[in-house]
């Protein structure tokens, strides 16, 4: 039998964070916003009517990337922007601030940052947006 690669003791803090298929999550960010008209009075150019709009929640997922064969990105380190993304970190009946993942709304994958070093782990920042007034597309 092979030396076991990780040895653990005790209870383990429940933080919430589920690995996404081909990374190991660190942190999971979550922002909400609106964006905001307003309207000033001509004379005192002071804001006298403020509206905020489209709701948005955008979501950071931070983590290290896990190898597959041959040390090749696998699984949501291959997404490329503009995709449609489930994520299992906002699933179910997940809610922020009033965002509900079982309204089963748009993931839109934004963009990425994949850092790499001779000295430490890659690490992979991936940036969504979940969009309220579109439905979710069928993700096979």
């Amino acid at each position: 039998m092979a030396v076991p690669a990780i040895i653990e003791h005790g209870v383990k803090p429940g933080y919430d964070q589920v690995d996404e298929t081909g990374l190991i999550v660190m942190k999971t960010s979550f922002k909400g916003s609106r964006t905001k008209v307003e309207k000033k009075n001509p004379e005192t150019r002071m804001v006298t009517y403020v509206r905020g709009e489209n709701p948005v929640l955008n979501i950071t997922v931070n983590g290290k990337p896990i190898p597959g064969p041959g040390g090749a990105l696998q699984g949501i380190c291959l997404l490329h922007p503009g995709n449609a993304y489930a994520l299992l970190n906002f699933t179910g009946t997940d809610q922020v601030h009033g965002f509900n993942a079982s309204d089963n709304r748009l993931i839109y994958f934004d963009d990425f940052t994949l850092d790499t070093s001779d000295e430490e782990e890659p690490t992979d920042d991936l940036n969504f947006t979940v969009y309220p007034g579109i439905e979710q597309p069928v993700i096979v």
